[in-house]
């Protein structure tokens, strides 16, 4: 994972060396659920879209006139509702991460008259800055139905069980850039790492509609 941060850093400040450059910058809405796979007999995991946000900074470095390479710095929430039943619990929640979100995409750009269209894509990094996880657990005792509330922060860690600290996976990027700088970006992104240690193998799912603008 650390080769990779390094990997895109590496990309974004030989980027710098491009005589044409553009900074912006934009934010939007997240459309956010997490995938499970791997999951064992006895506990049923499913997941819900969830609306949450994204804002931050970019800047476009122009490889040449219609190839571009383009990394973000952005405050990312990802996360779902999700739905954990077992044989006698079952608990439905809002899990939300928030993660500071680095892509650094290619992008094809392609002239409209005096606008521009351009899409693409490329790999991308997100470290979690805090998380939690609100709901309500319902148990079943000897025929008792009992309703516990959820209210609990998330453990991060790298090293024992609990959620990663660190995301990664791969971005496609479109968006429309009218003449004045205004812009308008759809972006999906799909984790491919595995963001929570044990059983099941959770990944993180991104569907993102975004507004902004590049200073000219």
């Amino acid at each position: 994972m650390r080769r990779s941060l390094l990997t895109l850093c590496l990309a974004a400040m030989s980027a710098a060396t491009f005589a044409q450059s553009t900074f912006g910058v934009k934010g939007g809405l997240n459309f956010s659920k997490l995938s499970y796979s791997n999951i064992g007999q006895d506990v049923g995991y499913s997941s819900d879209m969830m609306t949450t946000f994204q804002a931050g900074v970019f800047a476009d470095f122009k490889v040449s006139e219609s190839v571009s390479i383009q990394p973000a710095l952005l405050y990312s929430v990802k996360g779902a509702k999700t739905n954990i039943g077992g044989p006698s619990t079952n608990t439905i929640a809002k899990t939300t991460i928030k993660y500071l979100h680095l892509p650094v995409n290619i992008l094809f750009h392609k002239p409209l008259g005096k606008h521009e269209l351009y899409f693409g894509g490329g790999p991308f990094i997100s470290y979690a800055l805090s998380g939690k996880i609100k709901g309500s657990t319902v148990m079943f005792e000897e025929g008792v139905k009992t309703v516990k509330p959820v209210d609990e922060k998330l453990k991060f860690t790298d090293t024992s069980n609990g959620i990663k600290r660190t995301d990664a996976g791969l971005e496609i990027l479109a968006g429309f850039k009218f003449s004045n700088g205004f812009l308008v970006n759809l972006n999906y992104d799909f984790g491919l790492a595995n963001i929570e240690y044990g059983s099941p193998t959770t990944r993180t799912r991104v569907l993102g509609v975004s507004v902004g603008y590049a200073f000219q």
